[in-house]
């Protein structure tokens, strides 16, 4: 081979190399631009269902990822009081990572006055019972802790890792079966947290199976008590989301555990946080009517504004910004609303 045929070959080799870059950086371009487009132009819901007043209900505030008394914390717990002022509130369910960044050392820790009994102290909330959520932060440190405080605070409530509690409706015409578990442990890669206290998620996680089954048992004893009086609603509650528009997006260890579950014995509505965000979400795929509707409320101390919502089929509708849910139960519906922190409705749907 001559030097002329040398330098041809070379020149063509140089040809591809650049034509192959290129076309890799057009791919790249266009995958970013299609993929940031969808996740900007997803179309969201506002379904504005009719709403029917009844007397006999039971009202709830829905928060999450809450506790670093920071300005947004305290301009939710201030909108959550105003709501509460002008509409019946009966209690508050948290969601999860109650005491930020690392939960507390103990039941005489600072962060539960600074960072909830103090900030939650409108005149409309602040003797409301919260049922608490326990969260991957709140067990960094103590989250038995979390527990304890039970029995030292008058609205913190969180029996254990995962209890359940029926709740009669203001004049007692049915009730709310509401089930809270803890999500955590079902998450191994959060065991690699640096700050994680690994002995406390070890033994957690050795009660995956026994919360199953309680689980099970539990949805399973709520429903066939409900076939015959229809006088109940069974929600559920976990930090971690089933589905999210979030940065941690699915889990797909609850979609395989929980969300037979749920399919099965028809819950009409699943809560969580853990996503810092405010998004309504559904199983698209499912044809049932009375799917479960999936709500992840985790902006109880803002947003991370730099992570914006991803693109999710499931997703129904989404506001990224400070914000709670008010949930609304009747016997025979379920109003779910989306509110900002100015207390102002962003969307609202109905199950029922």
């Amino acid at each position: 081979m001559n030097k002329n045929q040398i330098d041809r070959l070379l020149s063509i080799a140089c040809g591809l190399a650049v034509t192959f870059v290129c076309l890799s950086l057009i791919g790249v371009l266009l995958f970013s631009f299609f993929f940031t487009y969808d996740r900007l132009r997803q179309p969201v819901y506002f379904p504005n269902p009719e709403y029917f007043p009844s007397n006999d209900t039971i009202r709830f505030l829905v928060i999450g990822d809450f506790g670093r008394a920071n300005n947004d914390q305290k301009l939710l717990a201030n909108a959550m009081g105003e709501y509460c002022s002008k509409t019946r509130c009966d209690f508050i369910v948290g969601t999860g990572d109650n005491i930020y960044e690392n939960g507390v050392s103990g039941v005489n820790d600072t962060g539960f006055k600074e960072k909830f009994e103090d900030i939650y102290n409108h005149p409309a909330i602040k003797d409301l019972i919260w049922y608490q959520t326990i969260g991957n932060h709140d067990y960094r440190q103590n989250p038995q802790a979390e527990i304890d405080y039970s029995k030292v605070s008058k609205r913190w409530r969180m029996f254990d890792y995962f209890y359940n509690i029926s709740i009669p409706s203001s004049n007692n015409g049915f009730h709310l079966n509401l089930i809270v578990t803890d999500t955590v442990p079902y998450h191994s890669l959060f065991y690699y947290d640096p700050w994680m206290n690994r002995t406390a998620f070890s033994e957690r996680k050795k009660f995956n199976d026994i919360q199953m089954k309680w689980l099970e048992e539990t949805i399973k004893h709520y429903y066939y008590s409900n076939v015959n009086n229809n006088n109940s609603w069974t929600i559920v509650t976990g930090h971690f989301p089933v589905y999210s528009t979030g940065m941690h997006y699915n889990s797909p260890v609850l979609m395989r555990l929980f969300e037979p579950l749920f399919i099965k014995y028809k819950i009409p509505l699943y809560l969580s946080g853990h996503d810092h965000t405010n998004s309504w979400l559904e199983n698209i795929y499912l044809r049932d009517e009375k799917k479960t509707q999936y709500i992840v409320s985790g902006s109880g101390a803002g947003v991370d504004k730099y992570k914006r919502p991803l693109f999710n089929s499931h997703l129904k509708n989404v506001y990224h910004g400070p914000g709670f849910f008010a949930v609304e139960v009747q016997k025979q519906f379920i109003y779910v609303y989306c509110l900002n922190e100015k207390a102002e409705v962003v969307f609202y749907f109905r199950i029922g």
